[in-house]
């Protein structure tokens, strides 16, 4: 009897720590979806920018990920454009801080590459290892659009002038289908939610290293 008796308190335990456990995982999940996957997904852009049309919507009409990203730089477009047009895996890296993860090691460029400062439609636009996009526009002072192999995924980077002196890069990324049995698909996830710190430090290059409180996320 007595052995019974534990056994039915041992089960009892744990069914009060799944209990427990099962609780954590759903109130995480939950704050995520309601909380942090809106916020992040919106990354400083405001609602007009949200729901602005922009080139390359009609790549994926209808995304699963739909993330549009914005900060104010204090540079025009033509200062901006360079640094911008020169990122990739590989090439001039993210500009992110974290080279170790994003461009396998190799620091990101901290000056200009002649080199680099051309694009054109159809070209490779690396993104990590193994991902390669296509760049199907990119018009100088503008916009880089590019799409993924499958051609259903979108990349943009637009710059969009405030005045004489400011410009607004605006990120968006918009994906569909998710490829949930790709072994990449929670890094992918990881890395999207993750805070667009790469735009930070492209403004600060712009600037030619500006403070910092020359940036607004407005």
């Amino acid at each position: 009897m007595s052995g019974q008796v534990g056994d039915l308190r041992v089960t009892a335990g744990a069914a009060r720590v799944f209990g427990r456990l099962t609780l954590t995982v759903v109130l995480a999940l939950a704050s995520y979806l309601v909380v942090y996957r809106p916020l992040q997904l919106r990354w400083g852009a405001s609602p007009e920018e949200v729901t602005r049309a922009m080139p390359g919507d009609e790549i994926q009409p209808r995304p699963i990920f739909d993330a549009t990203r914005a900060i104010s730089i204090e540079a025009p477009p033509e200062r901006v454009w360079p640094w911008l047009v020169q990122i990739g895996y590989r090439r001039a890296g993210w500009y992110s801080g974290l080279d170790w993860l994003d461009n396998d090691g190799v620091p990101s460029a901290d000056r200009l590459v002649p080199e680099l400062q051309h694009l054109e439609a159809g070209e490779p636009l690396p993104i990590w290892r193994d991902i390669t996009h296509r760049v199907v526009a990119a018009q100088p002072n503008e916009y880089l659009l590019a799409s993924s192999p499958s051609g259903r995924d979108s990349w943009l980077w637009a710059l969009v002038p405030v005045d004489a002196r400011r410009t607004r890069l605006i990120w968006r990324m918009r994906h569909a289908p998710y490829e949930w049995a790709s072994p990449l698909f929670l890094a992918r996830q990881l890395v999207f939610s993750m805070p667009p710190v790469w735009m930070d430090a492209l403004a600060v290059a712009a600037v030619y290293a500006g403070p910092w409180w020359l940036l607004r996320r407005t």
